[in-house]
């Protein structure tokens, strides 16, 4: 088909691979980022996410794709902001939940609530029962506290 298409047998590989490492770049950036910013920062991610989905609704801004305006168009390039909000709700829901625990119980998340959440976090973005499975398997490989300690 790519062959076809575009004369390149192998477009669809080089596109795919090209935004795996875009993935990548942007998950190592969120590894380094420090958990205490963005508890502090979480309302702003939130806000911004929001701005973003706002924006969608401005025409010569927003793009339509499939019948729907719920893309951002840069160039050739667009995002669809629903996906950022995705993350900032995550970000917003886990300070709540970390500060109304430590406002009723005056200590810390224990470590078994953290790892409940970052399973939460794996089911907002499964889309089938498949995905599920492998997340699920994933999430019992992946201490969260591990992780904070080498940080």
């Amino acid at each position: 088909v790519a062959l076809d298409d575009y004369n390149d047998s192998f477009y669809y590989f080089k596109k795919q691979a090209l935004f795996m490492l875009i993935g990548l770049s942007i998950m190592y950036i969120i590894i380094k980022l420090d958990i205490s910013m963005i508890k502090k920062n979480s309302v702003i991610i939130f806000f911004l996410c929001l701005f973003l989905l706002i924006l969608v609704l401005i025409p010569g801004i927003g793009v339509i794709r499939g019948g729907a305006r719920s893309w951002i168009g840069i160039g050739t390039f667009s995002i669809q902001p629903s996906e950022f909000m995705k993350i900032g709700i995550i970000f917003d829901a886990f300070s709540i939940i970390f500060l109304l625990f430590y406002s009723i119980f005056q200590t810390h998340v224990p470590k078994q609530f953290v790892s409940l959440l970052f399973l939460l976090e794996h089911l907002v973005e499964i889309s089938s029962y498949e995905d599920f499975l492998l997340s699920a398997s994933i999430e019992n490989t992946f201490d969260p506290f591990e992780y904070l300690r080498h940080s």
